[in-house]
């Protein structure tokens, strides 16, 4: 964190006038029909549409710059404390984001939230909102949002605003103003029952009932103030799997309507199991939502040493079961393990996986601190303060974002492999025009001169600069060649026969039963460069399935050939006695 900065008394004083004149935040949240303005709403605002070559940077606003006077206590000793963080501190360093080839900035809650720890957890993360009228004080003032609001636009750059519709805090006044408006108290006992991820509390949280009319209203009017009030270009949705996906969609629906556009919304689905992800965010209506699955196939792989098919398999499943809109990639965030952590403080490893990241297709998410390699497993160690003074790992993400910016194979190419050994992964990504990118992630002890895809003519070596003839992949890294690539090569499927034996099949992720062994499948049909994760099962009984006793996956590269590809010749399974 840096020094706090000071503010005149009479700068403080105004915007503090202007925010009470205006939200009048000492009173309880009023009904909907007579809920006051956030800002000064712009009816006339149009937000900005995502640009292909995003990339998004994501900024806990308590742990990231600290520029004016502190309205309540701080210790930065405390990691359950707040550190004083500020919106004017972000603003301070929209430069620095911009150089570093960032083009939308998603804030954590700024709303007013609970400011007393839970027991020994600290509240400074601000989704424990109190109300969504006005902004925190500790954070600043609605007039501070729109300045940065408009430094971002200014420079090219776009505003996300997170939301918090599935609760409350703990303390909030709408719970004594309105208790009709939240779910029976209960707890999730069991998050595979829909009614209990809906209407349970998540972490004993107050669950707002989206599905009264009043709540409805209340969120909706809510949302579409802070947009224009903020000139917000979208927003992040909190704990989207605790809230009815039918009622996001209807508020999707209902806000681009009332714009006249489409709205940028990206969801936190927090399921490593695609086709449930998948379900969730096609039925709410989503722009985008976070990739989970390859967020769990990247820490498996660069921080417990798993299969690079791993990585693989998430990201060419995208031609067996397209998406709904478009992914959003990250190696981190504020709920899970620094990638530094995961990767044992070994920074060449994280540049390792960065690589992946800043290649793959989707839109690359980075938590603050990415660059300055920050450390922590568990929260609130997640959660530390942003370093400026060392950043280890900034050149290598921007000269992995400017390269992505200017290519269309980075930025909107499909994705298929070409090469899958047991240390060795390469992908293509090629976009119409011919328009190429190859990916290999070595993860192996030794460099590697690996073998190009056919028909791919390499440009430029964008990780590392080095000489294309004689082009290596160093030890337990990642390369990533820009170039061109005949287009005869591509668009093939195959037919892939998974065992001689008609009772054995192959159950796996998407297109292999999405690991349901009564969907499980003895062959299928898949485009070339699909790469299949799976293991085999064989019906001991009808509706009884046995698994093969083997503690690792299996994994599969369709290659091109004439005719089915069959896999019998592999490894023999071994089935329990």
């Amino acid at each position: 964190m840096r020094g706090r900065g000071a503010v005149g008394p009479s700068a403080r004083a105004c915007a503090c006038a202007l925010l009470s004149l205006t939200f009048g935040c000492a009173q309880p949240a009023p009904a909907p029909d007579t809920d006051p303005a956030v800002l000064r709403p712009d009816p006339a605002w149009v937000p900005t549409p995502a640009p292909e070559a995003d990339a998004i940077y994501f900024v806990l606003v308590d742990r990231f710059a600290d520029a004016l006077d502190d309205p309540g206590p701080v210790d930065l000793d405390d990691p359950h404390a707040w550190h004083g963080g500020d919106l004017e501190g972000v603003r301070e360093h929209v430069d620095d984001l911009a150089e570093l080839g960032i083009k939308t900035v998603w804030l954590s809650p700024i709303f007013r939230s609970r400011q007393a720890r839970f027991g020994e957890w600290g509240a400074f993360h601000g989704y424990w909102v109190q109300d969504l009228q006005t902004t925190d004080p500790r954070f600043g003032t609605p007039a501070d949002l729109r300045a940065l609001s408009d430094a971002l636009h200014a420079r090219g750059m776009r505003l996300l605003l997170d939301m918090v519709y599935n609760h409350v805090s703990f303390d909030s006044p709408l719970r004594e103003a309105h208790p009709e408006w939240f779910h029976p108290p209960r707890p999730i006992e069991d998050y595979d029952d829909p009614v209990q991820r809906v209407e349970g509390q998540v972490h004993g949280l107050p669950d707002l009932a989206q599905e009264r009319p009043e709540v409805d209203a209340w969120l909706y009017a809510r949302s579409l103030a802070w947009l224009r009030g903020a000139h917000a270009d979208g927003l992040r949705i909190d704990a989207v799997r605790h809230i009815s996906a039918t009622w996001l969609g209807s508020l999707q629906r209902r806000l681009e309507t009332e714009l006249g556009r489409p709205l940028y919304t990206l969801g936190e689905v927090f399921d490593g199991d695609r086709r449930r992800l998948l379900e969730t965010w096609a039925e709410s209506g989503m722009q985008a939502a976070f990739d989970y699955p390859l967020y769990y196939a990247l820490v498996d792989v660069f921080g417990k040493g798993a299969h690079a098919g791993r990585i693989g398999a998430a990201l060419t499943a995208d031609g067996v079961a397209p998406a709904p809109g478009r992914w959003v990639t990250f190696l981190d965030n504020h709920d899970v393990p620094r990638i530094a952590s995961v990767c044992g403080g070994d920074l060449e490893q994280v540049r390792a996986a960065l690589g992946v990241l800043l290649s793959a297709r989707g839109t690359p998410c980075l938590t603050y601190g990415t660059e300055s390699g920050l450390l922590g497993e568990h929260e609130p160690a997640n959660r530390g303060d942003m370093r400026f003074d060392e950043q280890p790992l900034r050149q290598t993400i921007g000269d992995l974002l400017a390269a992505r910016a200017e290519s269309a194979a980075l930025t909107r190419g499909d994705t298929r492999g070409y090469l899958l050994r047991p240390e060795l992964l390469g992908l293509v990504r090629s976009a119409p025009g011919g328009e190429a990118a190859v990916v290999v992630v070595n993860r192996g002890a030794e460099a590697v001169a690996p073998p190009l895809p056919a028909g791919f003519t390499p440009r430029a070596d964008v990780t590392s600069g080095a000489a294309l003839e004689g082009w290596t992949v160093g030890p337990r890294a990642t390369g990533v060649l820009v170039g061109s690539l005949d287009p005869r090569s591509e668009g093939e499927t195959r037919e892939v026969v998974f065992s001689a034996d008609p009772e054995v099949h192959a159950v796996g992720g998407a297109g292999l039963g999405d690991w349901d062994p009564t969907h499980s499948v003895a062959r299928v049909s898949a485009p070339v460069g699909t790469i299949f994760e799976y293991k085999l099962v064989r019906e001991a009984s009808p509706g009884s399935w046995t698994w093969e006793q083997r503690e690792t996956n299996r994994y599969l590269l369709v290659e091109p050939g004439d005719g089915p590809l069959h896999v019998s010749g592999e490894e023999a399974p071994t089935w329990p006695d």
